[in-house]
């Protein structure tokens, strides 16, 4: 996908990038996804990456959905209704721009908007914490806690006041359990279903919870359950 953009009449700068094809609408999927890449080599609409992914009930009639789909490969057809952007996508009522309350991608690195780079981890580690299920577990949080930063504390006050470096590594213990959590809910998944999921790349635990992943999956095996729940769940619409 091409992108240009003219600042003066004798000076035009030319960029582009390109994109695989995706799981629906392959080919109209493809050109947006390589639009956007090209879009964000002039600095534009990189926000877009934050988002995820998400996955539209298909009804039978119009009546019920607003835009009409039809998949060959998949053999699926319909009418399905575009999900809401969060508030932090949308433009603020002041500007023209994209609310700067967008969610940080690393959390080491703070942009000139982000005065307290602490407070934005500890965000994303109160909400990891809650889809994990530990929120409650003081216990578990301060163990883990501990093991991430290689300390021996014995109380959650710590952890709630822990420098940033020491926070990070603590979010950073957590994100891949909170994504793997988000994947079994995104997909549909129960419990065990899911487990049996995760074992076939985690081969050298018993995979029981996903707590006892902790410190026992990689990005890369995150990334492999993924495309495994996610080929499972087509699977699973083409069949019903």
């Amino acid at each position: 996908m091409w992108y240009k953009n003219s600042f003066t009449q004798r000076k035009t700068v030319t960029k582009y990038d390109g994109a695989d094809l995706t799981a629906f609408e392959a080919t109209k999927g493809g050109i947006s996804g390589a639009f956007k890449r090209a879009a964000v080599h002039f600095g534009i609409g990189r926000y877009l990456y934050n988002l995820q992914e998400e996955m539209v009930q298909i009804f039978p009639n119009k009546n019920q959905g607003k835009i009409y789909m039809r998949d060959n490969k998949s053999k699926i057809e319909g009418y399905w209704n575009p999900p809401q952007l969060p508030d932090w996508a949308l433009p603020s009522r002041n500007s023209g721009n994209v609310s700067q309350q967008q969610p940080v991608t690393n959390p080491n690195i703070s942009s000139k908007q982000e005065k307290d780079p602490r407070t934005e981890v500890q965000k994303y580690i109160n909400e990891f914490e809650k889809v994990i299920g530990i929120s409650n577990n003081p216990q578990l949080i301060i163990r883990i806690f501990n093991k991430a930063n290689k300390l021996q504390i014995d109380a959650l006050n710590y952890v709630r006041n822990a420098s940033l470096k020491e926070l990070t590594a603590y979010y950073k213990a957590l994100k891949p359990i909170y994504q793997l959590q988000r994947i079994k809910l995104k997909y549909n998944f129960e419990e065990t279903q899911f487990l049996n999921l995760v074992q076939t790349y985690l081969v050298n635990i018993k995979v029981t919870s996903l707590q006892r992943c902790f410190f026992n999956v990689s990005d890369k095996q995150v990334k492999q359950v993924e495309e495994l729940a996610k080929a499972t769940y087509f699977q699973k619409q083409q069949v019903s």
